[in-house]
């Protein structure tokens, strides 16, 4: 067969990888097995582990005309030394052009292509086949518009819009194993990388947001910004240009930049209000980390003071630093903060919860770190109590493996069951809540909820409970011979009196409280009826940190203040003042919105049925809201006891003017909205 040779060896990088003899492909046959060798080097600074207990070695990674090869290499790898691998596979049938392609992997943590290393790629063409040679994939793309700032501050991240038409014949898909992406390049340095938000056909549109980091060095550079089908090809190996922009660097290192730095190698697993970009076109400054919190503010490690409505995830109810909770901890740390046996202050904060003045079922309580651990501790003593399994949940009631199940292995690691113990119903949705109690009652062991303002369901988070609703599903459980459970880790201390259950009357066999409970220090605990708590000895439950001092101290200073203050009052009555001001708002700049949820928390939610547009609309008044000093999580707003009338004006102020920047994009179309938008879309809501 006459075949010959249409691509080369790539240039040498000198980053990580670089092949050096690939395999003769003289001798390749149709349908024949091939084994041969590709002798490769590392130009790295690590070593290769060939095996390593971390379960991450660096393999061989062969594609044949898109069919993947894993191979093992034969010992570790030192920097500068070459190392042969061998290969085997067989030769694709009826291919008038195969692609060969290999490149170097750690497994579970990176291409080598993905950071700058080429990969070896070889065309082999079969000329006795008919037909055109094409190059496989069919890839082409337009590059039809782009928007990024000009100037930009040394190792800032800052974000670029790029709209797309696929031009080619084959489909760009956006999952798992082998999506296209897109990748940005300075100086041959890949500085962002972006996913598709969704599949593109022939002749489709997408529009990427991806944020860049800047180099650290003042100057002028090119942004190149190109496609690679993950694992298969680079669009520029197939005759597609990237797309040249430029940027120029100028000032100041960014204030965070090590930081962000150091946290994108070795620790990113928390909230970005802006997905990490750091500053706008215009130069305004966004948070990524925060240097102090007093009150209802917070300022990050530019200076720049915010509005907090995170308010340290709803747990410094009192406000950030409450002068008389900080006094009590700093008096407790006379002692050490964790003991061998029960410090003195832990007794008196049991003593105070079980007055019940707030909490009508807390007859015995049980300490915790975070509403996880009662939550999941509650769980186990009503599966004990009741000798039962099944477990039906309404609202977000912590991250532990019982919780999660449901969500699915893939989304979480946690293996799944058929049939499920944990059955999810949306908030919001009680005549549900109460149809699943009569299906799952002969294996029901309990009903856990958030009783009022739920988490989840489209609008985020629910309206407040309606009594008799609350009194029914009560009713329901225990008739059906289970327990019931309030997660009130929100609602604790912001709702009248002090619970839900005291203000309704309605009284759960166990309840969960947490976050407002100790102002932000790590303590939660599960109150609840003798009958049940006596079980505690079964249910496996001893956390190491549950009887630490300075959380406990903390705890009773908070709940003194509840009971002297008018905490929930004056959280209700701002949230309230805060829904009206944003549906003012609303109805001023003619944008379709509801404000949802009770006043304790609420969120402003865009009533568009176009999921993607919403998406886009959502991301735009976030932006805009940080733009003005807003901090929220989401859009969702949790108002605290040091939130005054300043912070409201200058709220409500913040929020017209990021609506009326909503509404001016908005009559212009989807593709004025993504100009506007200079961060990552926000995750699409159901």
């Amino acid at each position: 067969m006459n075949r010959n040779i249409v691509g080369a060896l790539p240039a040498e990088v000198c980053w990580r990888s670089h092949f050096l003899a690939p395999t003769n492909l003289s001798s390749f046959e149709p349908g024949q097995r091939h084994e041969g060798s590709l002798v490769v080097r590392n130009t790295g600074l690590a070593t290769w582990e060939a095996k390593c207990s971390a379960g991450n070695p660096v393999t061989l990674l062969l594609h044949v005309a898109g069919s993947p090869h894993d191979f093992l290499l034969p010992h570790d790898v030192a920097p500068g030394e070459e190392v042969r691998v061998r290969i085997a596979f067989v030769w694709p049938v009826g291919a008038a052009l195969v692609r060969v392609r290999a490149e170097m992997v750690k497994q579970n943590v990176a291409f080598f292509s993905e950071l700058g290393s080429e990969p070896f790629v070889l065309d082999v063409r079969d000329a006795s086949l008919e037909g055109p040679a094409a190059m496989p994939g069919g890839y082409a793309v337009e590059y039809q518009d782009c928007q990024l700032p000009k100037r930009v501050q040394p190792r800032s991240n800052f974000g670029v819009w790029l709209r797309v038409r696929n031009t080619g014949s084959t489909s760009w898909p956006c999952d798992a194993p082998q999506p296209v992406v897109a990748t940005v390049r300075i100086e041959g340095d890949i500085v962002a990388s972006g996913e598709l938000p969704h599949a593109v056909a022939p002749g489709g549109i997408c529009d990427l947001h991806l944020v860049v980091t800047a180099p650290p060095k003042t100057g002028h550079y090119k942004l190149l910004i190109g496609f690679v089908h993950h694992c298969i090809a680079h669009f520029r190996d197939c005759g597609v240009d990237d797309l040249e922009l430029c940027v120029t660097v100028h000032g100041e290192p960014a204030a965070d930049a090590d930081m962000h730095a150091l946290s994108a190698r070795c620790n990113w697993s928390f909230y970005h209000p802006s997905s990490g970009v750091s500053v706008l076109a215009d130069g305004t400054s966004l948070p990524r980390f925060i240097e102090q919190a007093r009150g209802p503010h917070v300022w990050d490690t530019s200076g720049r003071r915010f509005i907090d409505y995170t308010i340290g995830w709803g747990c410094a109810l009192l406000g950030h630093s409450n002068d008389i909770v900080e006094s009590a901890v700093r008096r407790s740390m006379r002692n050490g903060p964790t003991l061998p046996l029960p410090h003195r202050v832990e007794m008196e904060l049991t003593a105070e919860l079980c007055r019940q003045d707030e909490i009508p079922c807390a007859e015995v309580v049980a300490f915790g770190k975070n509403g996880s651990d009662v939550c999941t501790l509650a769980i186990r003593l009503a599966r004990v109590c009741t000798g039962r399994q099944t477990v039906l949940i309404h609202g977000y009631h912590g991250w532990q493996d019982w919780y999660a199940e449901p969500l699915g292995f893939a989304s979480t690691g946690v293996p799944e069951r058929s049939p499920p113990l944990v059955i999810r119903v949306e908030s919001g949705s009680l005549d549900v809540l109460l149809s699943q109690i009569e299906t799952q009652r002969a294996d029901l062991a309990a009903v856990m909820m958030e009783p009022s303002g739920a988490s989840g369901g489209p609008r985020m988070v629910a309206e407040d409970i309606d009594r008799n609703q609350l009194a029914k599903v009560a009713d329901a459980t225990r008739k059906a011979g289970a327990l019931l459970i309030f997660d009130e880790i929100i609602t604790g201390f912001r709702y009248h009196q002090g619970s839900v259950q005291k203000a309704t009357g309605v009284v759960p066999d166990m309840a969960c409280f947490g976050k407002a409970l100790a102002n932000g220090f790590p303590l939660s605990a599960l109150v609840g009826r003798t009958a049940v708590m006596r079980e505690l000895s079964r249910t496996f439950y001893g956390p190491t940190f549950k009887g630490e001092v300075y959380a406990l101290a903390a705890a009773l200073a908070a709940l003194r203040v509840h009971r002297t203050e008018p905490v929930a009052k004056h959280i209700w009555q701002f949230g309230q003042l805060l829904q009206q001001g944003l549906r003012h708002a609303c109805a001023e700049t003619g944008v379709a919105a509801v404000v949802a949820g009770p006043p304790f928390r609420c969120v402003l939610h865009f009533e568009e049925a176009d999921l993607q547009r919403r998406r886009l609309l959502r991301t735009l008044y976030l932006q805009e809201l940080l733009r003005g000093g807003v901090l929220t999580y989401s859009g969702v707003m949790l108002p605290s006891y040091a939130h005054r009338d300043a912070e409201l004006e200058k709220t409500l102020s913040v929020a017209a003017a990021a609506l009326q920047t909503v509404a001016r994009h908005a009559r212009e179309g989807d593709e004025s909205l993504h100009r506007a938008i200079e961060m990552p879309l926000l995750a699409l809501q159901a």
